[in-house]
């Protein structure tokens, strides 16, 4: 099997306008923390590039594309690659957004040019991780170990078409 490459969709427009917005908060606690603190000193600095640090962090884990070959599932972004061994995935499936309303940001970029991070799901209390250039078209993605990934792309079906045609490498065509 040739490796599949699925592009995220463009950023939607709710993510762009709290890209903004937390551009906005960033500056906004630089300058109040340039106020309160008289202009300058190790407050302001550390301040500074404590802010500068997280939203780096979050533009490094902003999601690219996803690959598909017959050893694993790839989601990778721009510095970092999140891997799922087809032997280990239990499940692929589309989820409908209504079922997303249940899902509450833990370590997030939450519309910092996507949605990506950890997440939590209300409805069991279990931790999610999210790999999503907009809030629509998710596909769940769930392991052995019970671990659940939502990824978006511009080619649902052909995404759960790979992922099933690289699981029947290991467990033989169904008949």
């Amino acid at each position: 099997m040739e490796t599949s490459v699925f592009k995220y969709p463009k950023t939607d427009k709710r993510a762009r306008r709290l890209t903004v917005v937390w551009f906005i908060m960033a500056a906004g606690l630089i300058a109040l923390t340039w106020y309160l603190w008289g202009g300058g000193g190790y407050v302001v600095a550390w301040a500074v590039s404590l802010i500068v640090a997280l939203l780096a962090l979050c533009a490094l884990s902003i999601p690219r594309n996803i690959t598909v070959n017959e050893a694993a599932l790839e989601i990778r972004c721009v510095v970092e690659i999140t891997r799922v061994q087809i032997p280990n995935l239990r499940s692929i499936r589309k989820v409908d957004k209504a079922e997303m309303k249940k899902i509450f940001p833990i370590t997030a970029g939450h519309g910092f040019f996507g949605y990506y991070g950890y997440y939590l799901d209300r409805r069991n209390g279990e931790p999610v991780k999210l790999d999503c250039s907009e809030w629509d078209n998710f596909v769940e993605i769930t392991d052995i170990f019970g671990k659940r990934i939502y990824v978006n792309c511009e080619d649902i079906d052909g995404l759960i078409d790979a992922v099933r045609r690289a699981s029947t490498y290991y467990i033989g065509p169904t008949k």
